[in-house]
């Protein structure tokens, strides 16, 4: 199974890198104002914080939503993780998108250390590729799906629409999304 996920990586990262700046930015946009209608128009309205990520160059950027989450008086944690250390674990940590720095060999943007760990009621989770049964695959590291593996509030994978494949395949390790948010709509 390692052997197909090594497959449509490739094949994901592939589409991804297809996409040109300008759809890339229009994109964005769709999908952060589907994100912001979901989270604000439906049942997950009470929550309190929300776990996001600082965008790779093929990821969903989400700046905008971060503006409405702080006129909302919303917390809003970034993941926390050392990738020198092969353990896999992951947490969240408060921080304003301007204050994230990149301390680590991987130009990943990571909130500072000292920054308060919390466990966010929502989580936005990016990812190569999704299917409709809620199927991710990310990069390959398990960061994601380790700490998915006992986190008990709302899950929110947030791709392009591109990035809807026919099927996921799912190891027991592997974690499923509640929702799946795109620039067309959510499924």
């Amino acid at each position: 199974m390692e052997h197909q996920k090594l497959v449509i990586r490739k094949e994901c990262n592939n589409i991804l890198n297809k996409i040109s700046n300008k759809n890339y930015s229009s994109k964005s946009k769709l999908i952060t104002q589907n994100l912001i209608s979901f989270l604000f128009n439906s049942n997950s309205s009470s929550f309190k914080s929300i776990g996001v990520y600082s965008a790779l160059k093929t990821e969903p950027k989400l700046n905008f939503l971060f503006e409405v989450l702080k006129k909302k008086n919303i917390e809003i944690a970034f993941p926390y993780f050392d990738l020198k250390i092969k353990n896999h674990r992951m947490n969240y940590k408060l921080c304003d998108v301007n204050n994230l720095c990149n301390t680590n060999d991987f130009n990943i943007l990571l909130p500072p250390i000292k920054n308060k760990t919390i466990v966010p009621d929502i989580l936005l989770i990016p990812g190569l590729g999704f299917d409709k049964n809620k199927g991710r695959i990310g990069r390959g590291g398990g960061y994601f799906d380790n700490y998915l593996s006992s986190f008990k509030g709302l899950k929110l994978a947030v791709c392009f629409e591109d990035q809807l494949i026919k099927s996921v395949p799912m190891e027991e390790h592997d974690q499923r999304v509640d929702f799946i948010i795109t620039e067309k709509k959510s499924y």
